[in-house]
């Protein structure tokens, strides 16, 4: 019985343990996607913000360099006056910026002041300008042109072919498949009013390898936080696992402790119970002994051993008993012929609650079977020296005739006849084993 309890106790701590490794599992799942999808939404969230502040950076180095090169010959007062005699200087100081295509000067009336004679191409050629024929001409603004001036501030975007219309140059004849397009306002000399706007046209796959670099980096770096995280967290969960086997294997130990502790309060609470009657001192033992040898005699297994050991024989499980359980007092009252006790008055108290010991129903049961017998032997009638009833009378002094009645007992029961073998005889009130 101790086995199988212990194999019960095991599983289900195995169980329990195999549960909470298995939460454990889930939470590292968890964590990992939660961390995945947080490393991917910050990264998203800061790679945008790079993208934004590198293209601000480009726009604003674009326009101040722009200014600073063509503002102090264009304007004049409140006017932009172009100077024809700087023409090829303005148009080469323009370009001397490896990252500018082409730049056009407006005025805020949508006429084209002034654009380079050369524009560079995607291939980093300089090919004629054929804006330049436009000079002069009012080609209304667009829309960003138009913000730019109104709201004196400079406006940025990347664009790409098939432009139409004034653009149409820059976006389809110079091999690009994008440029980043920047408008950027022309103050007068007391910087109090815009007079005008500056279109540039930058070539921006250096700002793209820039961005790209920068975006690399930190994918990275968010990539290793967000991994070193879910490192420590796996870390956590490992020494989290470590405990629970340890705690486990501490639990089970002290089970079995705890358990063999019982069983050595069942004996000596058997001990006790045996002692205070020297008729019946040493029954329990006596009664696990033979209910072992008999098992033993039908082949049983070790592990159905055990449970005889500490249960009794065997049989059906009863309506009192629980589960793995075996109550062999309430099997041997379900199989009796005839249930006796120590005197009438006890008979009947047992058939209540407070003196029926959870058996009360199973007698009720066999009452009719139930019998009051007061305690006591007739040591005269039952002397094996003048006992007529048995095969040959033996005394304290003289026991030869043992033997000879334990073989006539062996063949009336139907028994092999062995001197070896144990011959036993079992009541309620007690039990007798012969291991002559």
């Amino acid at each position: 019985m101790r086995r199988v309890n212990e194999g019960l106790v095991r599983l289900r701590r195995g169980r329990d343990l195999e549960r909470s490794l298995t939460l454990l599992r889930v939470f590292l799942l968890t964590s990992a996607l939660i961390c995945t999808g947080a490393g991917v939404a910050l990264g998203s969230i800061l790679a945008r913000s790079l993208n934004s502040e590198a293209l601000t950076a480009e726009k604003t180095a674009l326009a101040r360099y722009v200014g600073g090169v063509v503002q102090p010959a264009l304007v004049r007062g409140n006017r932009i006056d172009i100077p024809w005699r700087q023409d090829a200087q303005l148009a080469e100081g323009v370009l001397r910026q490896p990252d500018i295509v082409s730049v056009k000067v407006w005025k805020a009336n949508g006429v084209l002041a002034w654009t380079n004679t050369l524009s560079r191409s995607s291939r980093g050629r300089l090919v004629p300008n054929r804006n330049r024929r436009e000079i002069d001409k009012n080609l209304g603004l667009d829309d960003e042109l138009d913000e730019a001036i109104d709201e004196n501030q400079p406006v940025a975007a990347l664009v790409g072919t098939g432009g139409r219309g004034e653009d149409a140059f820059e976006r389809n004849d110079l091999g690009y498949r994008n440029l980043f397009e920047v408008y950027a306002p022309i103050e007068n000399a007391n910087n109090t009013r815009v007079i005008g706007a500056y279109e540039i046209y930058a070539d921006p796959r250096a700002l793209d390898r820039l961005i790209g670099s920068r975006r690399t980096t930190l994918w990275l770096l968010v990539g290793g936080v967000f991994l070193a995280l879910w490192a420590a967290l796996v870390l956590l969960v490992r020494g989290a696992s470590r405990t629970l086997r340890r705690q486990n294997a501490t639990l089970i130990e002290s089970n079995r402790l705890l358990e063999e502790s019982a069983l050595e309060a069942v004996e000596s609470l058997n001990a006790t119970v045996d002692a205070k009657d020297p008729y019946t001192a040493g029954h329990s033992q006596r009664v696990r002994r033979i209910a072992v040898a008999i098992g033993e005699e039908l082949g049983l297994d070790a592990e159905s051993l055990d449970v005889l050991r500490f249960a009794g024989l065997p049989r059906s499980r009863l309506a009192i008993e629980g589960r793995d359980e075996c109550n062999p007092m309430a099997r041997a009252i379900a199989g009796a012929d005839i249930v006796s006790t120590v005197s009438e008055r006890y008979a009947e108290e047992i058939l209540t609650p407070e003196f029926g010991e959870g058996l009360e129903g199973l007698l009720q049961q066999r009452r009719a079977d139930l019998w009051g017998i007061t305690n006591g032997i007739d040591t005269a009638f039952f002397d094996p020296a003048h006992d007529p009833q048995i095969a040959e009378r033996y005394g304290a002094d003289d026991q030869a005739g043992k033997a000879t009645d334990k073989a006539a007992l062996q063949r009336e029961t139907g028994l092999a006849v062995d001197p070896a073998r144990a011959t036993s005889a079992t009541s309620s009130e007690g039990s007798f084993t012969d291991w002559s």
